[in-house]
């Protein structure tokens, strides 16, 4: 999660919100993620990491919250 906050923050140029250390040290505390009381209460259903990634970069492009990078040729 550190990380794709960090590259929303690149993309955004917002103020990153979690550090990776942080996650870290979390993650002693809490060994294992489990997403079974979102699937069952909710009906979440998890989809590749690939394909959330390209949604969400579709749906900032289309809202005009990305600059594009100049391409040299």
């Amino acid at each position: 999660m550190a990380w794709i906050d960090w590259a929303t923050s690149m993309i955004s140029r917002l103020p990153v919100l979690a550090s990776a250390a942080g996650h870290l040290q979390a993650m002693r505390f809490w060994p294992a993620y489990d997403s079974g009381k979102a699937e069952r209460g909710l009906g979440l259903q998890p989809r590749p990491l690939q394909t959330t990634l390209r949604d969400a970069y579709d749906w900032l492009e289309a809202r005009g919250h990305l600059r594009r990078r100049r391409t040299m040729v």
